[in-house]
């Protein structure tokens, strides 16, 4: 009676340790999470043009808004599969460039994460609420 869901597309990219610029990479999602010990942290999920998963841990909150579509330099920091997903963790992230997907305030504002049936759905923050937590 439970259907279990198709296999996302992703895979690893690139060498561990490799810089490369990534390309029309769609922001997907951006989390802050609770101060800790080193401040908040923002965590920016990305889906390329091949269904690739990236994930950037980022200690400043980022430029861009959910839906936009990305230019980023960065190091291949780690391959880590998430809920059976590879995905690609990136580190020491420059943005180049960043192309608006529309007004933000049309996307809907999610107070907090929530957990539906074994899958967790991040909240969207937008910048502007972002500049709110500085690092």
């Amino acid at each position: 009676i439970f259907e279990k869901k198709a296999k996302v597309a992703s895979s690893y990219i690139g060498a561990l340790k490799e810089r490369r610029t990534f390309t029309d990479l769609t922001v997907t999602r951006i989390f802050a999470t609770e101060p800790g010990q080193w401040g908040v942290t923002y965590i920016c999920g990305f889906i390329d043009a091949d269904g690739n998963q990236l994930t950037w841990f980022a200690s400043t909150p980022p430029d861009f808004d959910q839906g936009d579509t990305v230019t980023l330099k960065a190091t291949i920091k780690a391959h880590e599969p998430y809920h059976e997903i590879p995905r690609t963790i990136i580190t020491r992230a420059t943005v180049l460039a960043v192309t608006r997907a529309g007004d933000p305030d049309d996307v809907p504002l999610v107070s907090g994460g929530t957990m539906t049936g074994g899958e967790y759905h991040a909240m969207y923050l937008p910048s502007a609420v972002a500049q709110a937590y500085p690092a």
